[in-house]
């Protein structure tokens, strides 16, 4: 059992107490606030500079202009977060692995997170993009805890929406944004008469290793090696160049074959 997670991000360390769910929770509130931070620091420094260039040939204002442009210098500056997994790209291989093993009827699934989450929207937004790449249909209905004015189910709940979807709508496969979803799913499914992948496929995101009894479901390895490593290298770089501009970069999760999808069951 994990019980904390030491993170190498934006050059330092980050400790978070708990399981992997709730390392995604707690990072995805750290990351909110840091964003906040960035952008208010931000519009900080256009408000300076702004004064600066209006003022800075005026004689009478041209060391108000130059304090505002040391005032700039000596901030600590703050760095938007820069290295993370291309969620994106990954839902989108994942929904192709199920296009090619036949499923046209596709739903999406995630928790309920009162704080935090946004990770899963990122990889609703891959799902989208993987729907409409292969020419499939997008039913709202499909879509479980996504959509702010749409019910808020449980774990239990959702186990009840997607079997009624499977029985009733011929929905045939479903992503998960996360594997810690995706394997209670399969619990649910099991207990409900479903099978997995006999009855519906389901994929998930994360990589992790199933829980004892459980087939291991079709995933996308979150590559925190690498993570890690383009942080490092990140870091030299800003040692070496502490004026280059700031980059985003997203690092391509590796896919993990499972034996949660098998071909739709024929009618």
């Amino acid at each position: 059992l994990v019980s904390g997670i030491v993170e190498i991000r934006q050059a330092g360390l980050f400790r978070y107490r708990g399981n992997y769910n709730d390392y995604l929770v707690q990072r995805e509130a750290n990351e909110a606030q840091l964003l906040a931070a960035y952008k208010n620091q931000q519009k900080k420094i256009e408000q300076l500079q702004e004064f600066a260039d209006r003022f800075r040939a005026k004689a009478s204002k041209a060391s108000q202009a130059q304090a505002k442009l040391k005032q700039i210098e000596r901030m600590d500056k703050i760095e938007a977060p820069t290295n993370d997994t291309d969620e994106v790209a990954g839902i989108v291989a994942l929904v192709g692995q199920l296009v090619v093993a036949g499923h046209r009827r596709i739903g999406f699934i995630t928790w309920d997170y009162p704080i935090g989450g946004h990770w899963s929207f990122q990889r609703f937004g891959g799902y989208v993009e993987a729907l409409f790449t292969h020419g499939l249909p997008f039913n709202p209905d499909w879509v479980l805890n996504i959509h702010k004015d749409s019910p808020r189910l449980t774990p239990d709940q959702l186990g009840d929406a997607v079997a009624t979807r499977i029985r009733q709508e011929g929905v045939t496969a479903w992503v998960c944004a996360a594997d810690h979803q995706a394997y209670p799913l399969m619990q649910g499914l099991q207990a409900r008469g479903l099978q997995v992948p006999a009855d519906c496929s389901v994929t998930g995101f994360d990589g992790l290793e199933p829980p004892p009894g459980l087939r291991r479901v079709t995933s996308m390895k979150v590559p925190h090696e690498e993570i890690g490593a383009s942080a490092v290298s990140r870091l030299l770089n800003r040692i070496i160049h502490p004026t280059s501009s700031r980059r985003k970069i997203l690092v391509e999760a590796r896919l993990v074959q499972g034996d949660s999808i098998a071909p739709p069951r024929r009618t």
